[in-house]
């Protein structure tokens, strides 16, 4: 999913989240086709597809002459994402297109998910808010099971929140971050509120920490502070007390919304990599982003980011930014938002404890534990148990 841009969701993780949603059984490679074809054959196949429906794509290039230039942009088998440059002879505007394929799940195709997704978003988009987009869909290549989308610039929100998201940065750096803040929430807003189902479920704790049962039996053992476990266990225990007490609106689920998967260009914000389930609390997008904001990985170039900051003010200025859009109650908004934000601070220290185990070595996966993980998302994790405690309060 976009490999060299931004961090690719745990396979694992994705098909346990799948099952728990009810939309898989077993991981299917259903693009067979794809999975034995080289990079380079691949290349060559989308390059001349590209060409003979360019005049569809880009109308203003059906008479001039083109040059098609492709890459491979990262991933393997039947997950990989191509690059093109389309070459104007002119040198008029050139074209960027990127060529995602996808796996398939038994119950569930993402690449047709997102395709839909995109088609129902793209004009929909930047009607509801102004500066905000999704990337505009092309085509889908059925047999390979590929998304051809219309590329949406190299400025992420990611690099620009690590750059300005600093212990050094001036006042004026800051309040332009958090104006960027406010219009990704903004545009979590608006795509929920164009995909929202009408439903509601109600909130129970058993039925939530089924999703992310294991990743917390796991916490012991990858090296997370026993003390702090404790405290987690504690306030899980407590959460039966909100039982029912919630109606949780649901609508289409992001399922990866980071600064990683943002572009920001020319005032716009556009998303990308939107797989689109149906029906799926808000809260998921929101406890995602929440958490992703204040563990992205700074290291090593950026070695005074404030991961504090991340985690206090400019979660703070999301939440306010998203709930200025809506008539939600903001007391329940709140406690709602922290609870899925504590779910993914655990996922997510799980997974990145994983990928180092996996692509390097479990004694690897230790040390980066102790010196780095620990620090970052102990502190994290504290304070958003500290918020749900006091917000817990005003239920009692």
């Amino acid at each position: 999913m976009w490999r060299a841009i931004i961090e690719v969701p745990n396979e694992k993780i994705m098909v346990r989240f799948l099952t728990i949603m009810g939309m898989n059984k077993t991981f299917v490679h259903g693009n067979v086709s794809a999975s034995k074809l080289s990079n380079k054959d691949i290349t060559s196949i989308l390059c001349k597809r590209i060409e003979d429906n360019i005049g569809f794509y880009f109308p203003e290039t059906a008479e001039g002459g083109i040059k098609i230039v492709g890459k491979s942009w990262g991933g393997t088998g039947t997950g990989r994402t191509f690059k093109f440059k389309i070459l104007l002879a002119d040198n008029k505007k050139n074209h960027d297109i990127f060529v995602k394929i996808s796996p398939i799940y038994e119950k569930l195709n993402p690449g047709t998910s997102e395709y839909e997704a995109l088609k129902l978003l793209y004009p929909q988009m930047s009607l509801a808010t102004k500066c905000c987009h999704v990337p505009r869909p092309l085509d889908f290549f059925y047999d390979l099971n590929a998304l051809v989308t219309e590329s949406v610039g190299s400025k992420s929100f990611k690099g620009y929140l690590l750059k300005n998201n600093s212990k050094k940065c001036a006042h004026k750096s800051t309040s332009n971050l958090y104006s960027m803040v406010i219009g990704c929430a903004h545009w979590l807003s608006a795509f929920h509120e164009i995909t929202k189902s009408g439903m509601f479920v109600k909130f129970e704790s058993s039925q939530f920490m089924e999703t992310f049962k294991k990743e917390f039996e796991l916490l012991r053992k990858l090296g997370l502070i026993k003390s702090v476990i404790d405290r987690i266990e504690i306030l899980l225990g407590r959460l039966p007390l909100l039982d029912g007490r919630f109606l949780m609106p649901c609508a289409m689920w992001h399922y990866d919304f980071t600064p990683g998967h943002v572009f920001i260009e020319d005032n716009k914000i556009t998303v990308i990599d939107v797989l689109g389930l149906p029906n799926a609390p808000i809260y998921e997008d929101i406890g995602k982003w929440l958490s992703a904001m204040p563990t992205v990985n700074s290291f090593p170039l950026y070695p005074h980011f404030d991961y504090e900051h991340a985690n206090g003010r400019l979660g703070d200025v999301f939440l306010d930014g998203y709930l200025s859009r809506t008539t939600l109650n903001k007391n329940e908004f709140l406690i709602l938002s922290n609870i899925y934000k504590l779910k993914y601070f655990i996922s997510t220290f799980v997974a990145q404890t994983s990928r180092i185990s996996e692509r390097v070595h479990p004694i690897a996966s230790k040390i980066f534990v102790r010196l780095r993980l620990r620090k970052i998302f102990l502190s994290n994790m504290l304070r958003t148990i500290g918020c749900i405690s006091e917000r817990m309060k005003l239920f009692a």
